[in-house]
């Protein structure tokens, strides 16, 4: 029973730690993901477009290294072919000289004539396995030749095809930076607007002081007009004689009166 409990704890213990290590890692593995996206972050935009150029200029040493090996190849598999088509060009002629032969002994002649040579048909015959045993070993092996052609021009097709793509990707790679570059370039002049910061203290000063000027002239002339009516004299002349208050009252009052100003004489 005491086993069995302390086997159980034993367990436990282990679930416990197996927790408290894959929690720690999971811990780590994420602040270090924060940490690095948190850096990439930092990096200003234009510096950023300016590691990629490199990067993309850097492509071009890739594919020169590239070309070269690529050329090589390309002239050992034209030997290659070279050699399996005269390979196969004497096969072929070595063909038809032994369906010569096997036809000459179709009828069981008694001499036989085998490459200017006058030859019994038993000599003949054993002429005839000697070289065909020859042909088919000549013939696997041309056979074998082809196949190793057959599968380095492969080779040599889908490496050209890898070249052109890398070219290719060069190309929309520096066609995408440069439609990058120019948005950036058109952010910054958008933000040259927004990020300035100007002490407009001075201006609106100015515009004050403008403003009160403007008034001032205008003051000016309203009062050139003024005392040009002769309004101003007309105001301040003082009343000559009894002013006749009963018909102000009665004017006030709504009555058909006039105010009527007695003269003194």
């Amino acid at each position: 029973m005491r086993r069995i409990i302390t086997g159980g704890l034993v367990a436990l213990v282990g679930l416990f730690v197996l927790a408290k290590v894959t929690t720690l890692g999971s811990y780590v593995g994420t602040l270090w993901c924060q940490a690095k996206t948190e850096a990439q972050r930092q990096v200003p935009t234009k510096f950023e477009l300016e590691r990629v150029r490199h990067e993309i200029a850097n492509l071009d040493q890739d594919i020169d290294r590239m070309v070269r090996p690529i050329a090589e190849y390309k002239v050992a598999i034209d030997r290659l072919r070279q050699e399996v088509s005269g390979d196969e060009t004497a096969l072929e002629g070595k063909r038809k000289s032994l369906l010569t032969l096997t036809e000459g002994l179709k009828n069981g002649p008694q001499f036989i004539t085998v490459d200017g040579k006058r030859y019994k048909s038993d000599e003949a015959k054993q002429i005839l396995h000697r070289e065909f045993t020859t042909f088919k070993k000549f013939e696997d092996a041309v056979s074998a030749k082809r196949r190793v052609l057959d599968a380095k021009e492969q080779s040599l097709k889908g490496t050209q095809e890898q070249l052109a793509k890398v070219i290719s990707q060069k190309r929309d790679f520096e066609l995408r930076v440069t439609e990058l570059e120019a948005t950036f370039e058109a952010q910054q002049v958008s933000k040259i607007g927004t990020n300035i910061k100007l002490d407009t203290t001075r201006a609106t000063q100015i515009a004050n002081d403008l403003r009160g000027i403007e008034d001032r002239l205008k003051a000016d002339l309203e009062e050139g007009k003024l005392r040009g009516s002769g309004l101003l004299t007309e105001t301040n002349a003082q009343p000559q004689g009894e002013v006749d208050v009963e018909s102000i009252r009665a004017h006030l009052e709504g009555a058909d009166t006039t105010t009527k100003t007695v003269q003194k004489q």
